[in-house]
């Protein structure tokens, strides 16, 4: 199956810095930040494609650099009658992508440390992978995964066919059991998947597709199978955190702490706000934020100007500051008047990893306690609320 660069991302790579070609040289780096020594092993890619004559192939991939964080390499072999050959050094087995873009040609698969043989043509994304173990798990798990998958989407397309059809209640739950049953089986072969493969890059990429709101317990189960070393590196520390931000921006849980400078400077913290309700509001940029609805706008600070002497506060999260002068003079403009942070001030993690944010505009309401007591409100939800909880 042909996945762009940005799968590739979404998949095996949670976190990157800036893509840069690096090309091979010894077995080992120093990093120089930390003075860890990073330990690469070399792989060879021995391949042909059938109807590529000539030309160049790209195979893109990662690997980590400096401190711990991982970057593209972009290496590119000349194609002599379909045949090429390329080599280099990797950390960890990851996923890659093969691609000539004079004929329209990606695949991906996972490079390992190993010397592999890729035969493929031109026509088609079907292609042949030998030498890669990390490669031959995949398949694996694919091969039950998918077709599980397939199943599950046929049961929830008749559930979703009942209740189009206003089915009998009695139909329905019998829909829904089929459903429920087919994505158990599905997610229990996954778990056992990789309790027999603890120490594999392919259980390790599952854990990112697993963890998700609603199914903390089931990844934290899965994430227990995973050997030490998984669970202590850079991608096990990264779905830990996701699990803890889910947690924090659960309904009834305690909202994450943060640490964000204002326009001003100034650093603020979410408990600086103990005490309070406050409303949180996160954005993408500024322009989008207090641009895209006037009357939103308005009502908002209808309700701050009501409820701000009676425990109420507003903070805005910005996390794509531009420039800060011109920040400045839109909040001066729309007359804003509540805080307003920047989301790109320094906090490591970034904010929206701490909170877990899937989209723009995300709304959350905390309670003097810490603890977040709703979340996507509308306008018209917020005024409900603040009647009941502010008198």
């Amino acid at each position: 199956m042909k996945k762009t660069i940005a799968a590739i991302i979404s998949l095996c790579l949670p976190i990157l810095i800036s893509a840069q070609t690096v090309r091979p040289s010894n077995n080992s780096d120093t990093n120089a930040g930390a003075g860890k020594a990073i330990k690469y092993k070399p792989f060879i890619v021995d391949g042909y494609i059938k109807g590529m004559d000539d030309g160049y192939v790209k195979l893109i991939y990662s690997k980590t650099r400096d401190n711990d964080k991982r970057s593209f390499v972009r290496d590119s072999v000349l194609v002599k009658n379909g045949r090429f050959s390329i080599n280099g050094n990797i950390d960890i087995p990851t996923y890659a992508l093969l691609e000539n873009m004079r004929y329209l040609y990606q695949v991906n698969f996972w490079l390992d440390t190993t010397r592999q043989r890729f035969e493929g043509a031109i026509d088609n994304d079907d292609f042949k992978l030998t030498g890669s173990p990390t490669q031959d798990e995949d398949v694996l798990f694919h091969a039950s995964y998918d077709a599980y998958s397939d199943k599950q989407g046929e049961a929830n397309y008749e559930l979703w066919s009942g209740k189009t059809r206003r089915e009998s209640e009695a139909v329905i739950k019998r829909y829904q059991k089929a459903s429920d049953s087919i994505t158990n089986i599905k997610n229990e072969f996954a778990a056992q998947f990789v309790k027999t493969h603890p120490n594999s890059r392919v259980s390790m990429n599952y854990m990112f597709n697993c963890t998700a709101p609603g199914n903390e317990a089931y990844a934290e189960r899965v994430f227990s199978y995973l050997t030490e070393e998984l669970r202590e590196s850079e991608s096990g520390k990264t779905i830990v955190r996701k699990l803890n931000a889910i947690k924090g921006t659960t309904v009834g849980n305690v909202f994450p702490e943060f640490v964000l400078a204002d326009i001003g400077g100034n650093l603020v913290k979410r408990s600086d706000f103990k005490g309070k309700y406050l409303l949180l509001r996160v954005g993408s940029s500024a322009e989008k934020f207090y641009s895209n609805s006037a009357s939103e706008l308005n009502s908002l600070k209808l309700l701050n100007d009501s409820y701000a002497t009676k425990g109420f506060a507003i903070a805005d999260i910005i996390v794509t500051i531009k420039d800060s002068a011109s920040l400045s003079a839109l909040l001066q403009t729309q007359k804003i008047p509540w805080i307003v942070l920047s989301g790109s001030s320094g906090q490591h993690p970034p904010i929206t990893e701490t909170l877990n944010i899937t989209r723009f505009p995300s709304w959350f309401l905390v309670n003097p306690d810490g603890k977040l007591v709703a979340r996507d409100l509308t306008i018209d939800d917020l005024s409900d609320k603040l009647k009941e909880i502010c008198k």
